[in-house]
C-alpha cells in the first residue's frame, strides 16, 4: 500500500528519502573526490615544472642529484597520470546500473529497476536510488584510492627531490 508520501514496500515510511539522501551525499563524495585530483593534479605539474628547470640548470658533474632527479620526475610523472586517471570518467563495464547490495539476495528480483514494468512506481523510484547510491559509492572507493596512490607516489617523490637537493649542496 502507498504512504501519502509516495514511499511503499516493506522498509517504512521515510526509507525513499533517506536513500535519497545517501545518494546525494555520495554525490558529494564523488565531488570532492573530483575536486581532490584536480588540486593534486595542479601540485603535481607544478612540482613537476619545477623539477625539469632544476634538471636543465644542473652542472654535469653532479650526476648522482640528477639522476636523483631523473627519478623524482617519473614518480611526479607517474602520479599525474594517477590523477589523471581518477578525475576521467568512467561508466559500469556493462553500461547498467548495478543493484543495491542488500536488494541482490531476495530471489527473484529483477536486475535493474527499469527490468520490472508491473511494480510499483514507489517502489522503482526506490530501488533506482539504491541503484545510483551503489554506483556512486563504487566510483568514490575507486577514486579515492586512486588518489591515495597518487598522494603516496608524490610523497615519495619529495622524500627522493629533498634528499637529492640536499646532497647537491653538501658537495658544492
Amino acid at each position: 500500500m502507498s504512504e501519502p508520501s509516495g514511499n511503499s514496500g516493506a522498509h517504512g515510511p521515510g526509507w525513499c528519502s533517506r536513500l535519497e539522501a545517501e545518494v546525494d551525499g555520495m554525490f558529494q563524495e564523488l565531488q570532492r573526490a573530483d575536486m581532490k585530483a584536480a588540486i593534486l593534479c595542479g601540485l603535481i605539474g607544478g612540482l613537476l615544472t619545477a623539477d625539469a628547470a632544476l634538471l636543465s640548470t644542473m652542472p654535469k658533474s653532479a650526476w648522482v642529484p640528477m639522476t636523483a632527479l631523473a627519478g623524482v620526475a617519473g614518480l611526479l610523472g607517474t602520479a599525474l597520470m594517477m590523477t589523471m586517471w581518477a578525475i576521467r570518467p568512467v561508466l559500469p563495464p556493462d553500461g547498467k546500473l548495478r543493484i543495491f547490495a542488500c536488494l541482490t539476495a531476495i530471489p527473484g528480483r529483477p536486475e535493474t529497476a527499469e527490468a520490472d514494468p508491473m511494480a510499483p512506481e514507489a517502489d522503482r523510484h526506490q530501488l533506482l536510488q539504491a541503484e545510483r547510491l551503489a554506483l556512486f559509492t563504487t566510483l568514490a572507493q575507486r577514486k579515492f584510492r586512486i588518489l591515495r596512490c597518487a598522494v603516496d607516489v608524490t610523497m615519495a617523490a619529495l622524500t627522493v627531490s629533498g634528499a637529492a637537493l640536499l646532497i647537491l649542496y653538501i658537495t658544492i
